[in-house]
């Protein structure tokens, strides 16, 4: 992404109801989604778009290491600045890229990398299989 991709996500689970399991959809729900990437050339125009009013999903390649994990802190700096309290959504990538010697240890260490320098509260903390 070079700037701001913006994009519509909708979302209508189905639901089963009434007699031979005709099945009907629950009422769509549109998220609209920014996509900032990562390019610095773009950094002093983020601010402008953040809000209280929304969910971030700040997303980095677990394979970065620890150096990955320390350029969260800029991102989640610039949304705590324009954004005091609004829900920030942690998303490790690149799970399933083997790479030489990173194996189950090397993830849990990220892990909890992640967990110790950034989560507030570890009870909502979610492990995806």
């Amino acid at each position: 992404t070079v700037g701001v991709n913006l994009g519509i996500w909708k979302y209508g689970k189905p639901i089963r109801s009434g007699l031979f399991g005709v099945t009907e959809r629950a009422p769509e729900i549109d998220f609209l989604t920014w996509d900032f990437a990562g390019q610095e050339d773009y950094y002093a125009t983020h601010h402008c778009f953040l809000s209280k009013r929304s969910l971030y999903l700040v997303l980095w390649n677990v394979n970065d290491g620890d150096e990955g994990i320390d350029e969260l802190e800029s991102w989640l700096r610039n949304i705590q600045s324009r954004a005091p309290g609004a829900t920030v959504i942690l998303v490790g990538t690149h799970v399933d890229v083997k790479k030489k010697g990173r194996n189950k240890d090397w993830l849990d260490g990220i892990r909890a990398s992640v967990v110790t320098k950034y989560m507030v509260d570890r009870s909502s903390f979610v492990q995806a299989e």
